[in-house]
């Protein structure tokens, strides 16, 4: 019984100190600052559901991000088991060390820009119309992007921008 409990401190220790350098770890990046906000809907696929209330805080200091979002949305559609009037709460949290971190200027808009790129984890709780709900976690990578001239999106893939959550900066200082 020792040795097995051994094997399993031994095995655990380097994950969980994998685990923890990761979600510590720096970016270097000359950026810095706090913004936060609301989201208020969705834009392109899917059509399924809307936002009824969002909101959403970035922190960037020292190499260190922290990013937090909450969505509460209906469903328009029957989609996922989910019947139609019925709401779900979706919690993003960034997770791990960010791909990228980039302050620039976007000339079609005309105004400066900060983007985050990294892994989130997603947690959903899926409330049915009986008071039943059931809750569903999962990772995935996003982008946020926070616009001085007030507006915000996260894209839920950068690379594919035809389904992202729009809305307002409250505040950022950023720029």
């Amino acid at each position: 019984m020792k040795r097995k409990s051994t094997l399993v401190l031994v095995c655990l220790i380097p994950i969980l100190l994998l685990a923890s350098t990761t979600a510590l770890a720096k970016y270097k990046t000359d950026v810095e600052g706090l913004a936060y906000g609301t989201f208020e809907n969705y834009r392109g696929y899917p059509s399924d559901a809307e936002i009824v209330s969002g909101f959403w805080s970035l922190k960037i200091q020292d190499g260190q991000v922290w990013y937090y979002a909450r969505v509460l949305e209906k469903n328009l559609l029957p989609s996922e088991g989910a019947p139609i009037d019925s709401a779900d709460i979706l919690e993003y949290t960034m997770i791990g060390k960010p791909f990228s971190i980039e302050k620039g200027y976007d000339e079609t808009l005309d105004t400066e820009y900060v983007k985050v790129f990294a892994t989130y984890q997603v947690t959903k709780i899926a409330a049915k119309l009986d008071g039943t709900y059931t809750t569903k976690t999962w990772t995935t990578w996003s982008q946020i992007e926070v616009y001085a001239n007030g507006d915000v999106i996260d894209n839920n893939n950068p690379y594919d921008d035809t389904w992202y959550k729009e809305g307002e900066v409250l505040y950022q200082d950023f720029f």
